[in-house]
Protein backbone atom coordinates (compact mmCIF):
# COMPACT_ATOMS: atom_id res chain seq x y z
CA UNK A 1 0.00 0.00 0.00
CA UNK A 2 1.20 3.32 -1.14
CA UNK A 3 1.30 6.29 1.16
CA UNK A 4 0.52 9.89 -0.36
CA UNK A 5 1.30 12.61 1.54
CA UNK A 6 -0.67 15.88 0.91
CA UNK A 7 1.18 19.61 0.89
CA UNK A 8 -0.38 22.13 2.46
CA UNK A 9 -2.87 23.00 5.82
CA UNK A 10 -5.71 21.16 6.97
CA UNK A 11 -8.83 22.81 7.80
CA UNK A 12 -8.65 22.64 11.47
CA UNK A 13 -4.80 24.76 10.79
CA UNK A 14 -6.47 27.29 8.55
CA UNK A 15 -9.21 28.72 11.00
CA UNK A 16 -7.04 27.88 14.47
CA UNK A 17 -5.24 31.03 12.22
CA UNK A 18 -8.20 32.67 11.18
CA UNK A 19 -8.99 32.81 15.22
CA UNK A 20 -5.18 34.27 15.94
CA UNK A 21 -5.72 36.53 13.84
CA UNK A 22 -9.04 37.71 14.43
CA UNK A 23 -8.48 37.92 17.96
CA UNK A 24 -5.09 40.53 16.83
CA UNK A 25 -7.09 42.27 14.86
CA UNK A 26 -10.08 42.83 17.63
CA UNK A 27 -7.16 43.99 20.07
CA UNK A 28 -5.56 46.09 17.56
CA UNK A 29 -8.62 47.82 16.86
CA UNK A 30 -9.71 47.94 20.92
CA UNK A 31 -7.07 50.08 21.74
CA UNK A 32 -6.98 51.89 18.79
CA UNK A 33 -10.20 53.40 19.89
CA UNK A 34 -9.38 53.38 24.00
CA UNK A 35 -5.99 55.72 22.64
CA UNK A 36 -8.31 57.70 20.67
CA UNK A 37 -9.96 59.03 23.25
CA UNK A 38 -7.69 59.16 26.13
CA UNK A 39 -6.31 61.78 23.30
CA UNK A 40 -9.38 63.57 22.45
CA UNK A 41 -9.66 63.57 26.43
CA UNK A 42 -5.92 65.33 26.71
CA UNK A 43 -7.15 67.64 24.14
CA UNK A 44 -9.88 69.03 26.21
CA UNK A 45 -7.84 69.28 29.26
CA UNK A 46 -4.89 71.17 27.33
CA UNK A 47 -7.64 73.28 25.94
CA UNK A 48 -8.95 74.49 29.60
CA UNK A 49 -5.49 75.23 30.55
CA UNK A 50 -4.61 77.66 27.51
CA UNK A 51 -7.85 79.22 28.03
CA UNK A 52 -7.32 79.52 32.06
CA UNK A 53 -3.36 80.61 31.18
CA UNK A 54 -5.10 83.48 29.12
CA UNK A 55 -7.65 84.85 31.38
CA UNK A 56 -4.92 84.40 33.88
CA UNK A 57 -3.03 86.75 31.84
CA UNK A 58 -5.11 89.02 30.60
CA UNK A 59 -6.17 89.72 34.21
CA UNK A 60 -2.20 90.25 35.65
CA UNK A 61 -2.47 92.88 32.83
CA UNK A 62 -5.38 94.58 33.99
CA UNK A 63 -4.24 94.43 37.39
CA UNK A 64 -0.51 96.01 36.35
CA UNK A 65 -1.78 98.30 34.48
CA UNK A 66 -4.68 99.66 37.39
CA UNK A 67 -7.91 99.59 35.33
CA UNK A 68 -9.78 97.56 36.67
CA UNK A 69 -13.16 98.03 36.89
CA UNK A 70 -15.76 97.93 40.25
CA UNK A 71 -17.10 94.20 38.60
CA UNK A 72 -13.46 93.11 37.80
CA UNK A 73 -12.35 93.97 41.58
CA UNK A 74 -15.29 91.78 43.31
CA UNK A 75 -15.18 89.10 40.57
CA UNK A 76 -18.27 87.71 38.64
CA UNK A 77 -19.49 85.18 40.18
CA UNK A 78 -21.53 83.87 36.98
CA UNK A 79 -18.40 83.62 34.87
CA UNK A 80 -17.27 83.51 30.99
CA UNK A 81 -18.28 80.40 29.10
CA UNK A 82 -15.82 79.31 27.17
CA UNK A 83 -16.11 76.55 24.92
CA UNK A 84 -13.29 73.75 25.42
CA UNK A 85 -14.94 71.46 22.16
CA UNK A 86 -17.19 72.52 19.66
CA UNK A 87 -18.43 76.18 19.76
CA UNK A 88 -22.21 77.66 20.20
CA UNK A 89 -23.67 76.40 16.87
CA UNK A 90 -22.35 72.80 17.20
CA UNK A 91 -24.38 70.08 18.54
CA UNK A 92 -21.16 68.33 20.27
CA UNK A 93 -19.92 71.05 22.77
CA UNK A 94 -17.86 70.95 26.10
CA UNK A 95 -19.14 74.66 27.67
CA UNK A 96 -16.65 75.63 30.41
CA UNK A 97 -17.21 78.70 33.07
CA UNK A 98 -13.75 80.84 33.67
Amino acid sequence: MKRRFQSGFSFIEVMIGVVIISVAAYGMVLSATHARGVLRALAIKERAVDELTGYVEHMKGRIADGNLTLSEKSGDFMGETVFLYGDDNTNVKIPAKI
